[in-house]
């Protein structure tokens, strides 16, 4: 699956290296932390979970079963709050 990223306002807060996704149609704020905002970022449209999760297991020297879940857990908040759509390939 291909998370695709739905139009959502992002900020980047060099305060506090923390990314923020605001999406003004249901008025939803987000807070994100450095995973979090990673899986963001990667979510291209491009990318399918795996390829974000290795790419993510490969940054923090974790093992890639461990990264997968986390991401699939991730995305699918995203996708329960309406902030993603998931595509197939």
């Amino acid at each position: 699956m291909i998370p695709v990223k739905c139009d959502i306002t992002t900020h980047e807060i060099e305060q506090t290296d923390e990314t923020v996704l605001f999406d003004d149609r249901g008025g939803q704020l987000l807070v994100l932390n450095a995973v979090g905002a990673a899986v963001w970022l990667l979510a291209d449209g491009e990318r399918d979970i795996v390829a974000i999760a290795r790419e993510i297991a490969e940054t923090l020297g974790e093992t890639e079963a461990k990264v997968r879940s986390d991401v699939e857990a991730f995305v699918g908040t995203l996708k329960e709050r309406g902030l993603v759509e998931l595509r197939q390939r």
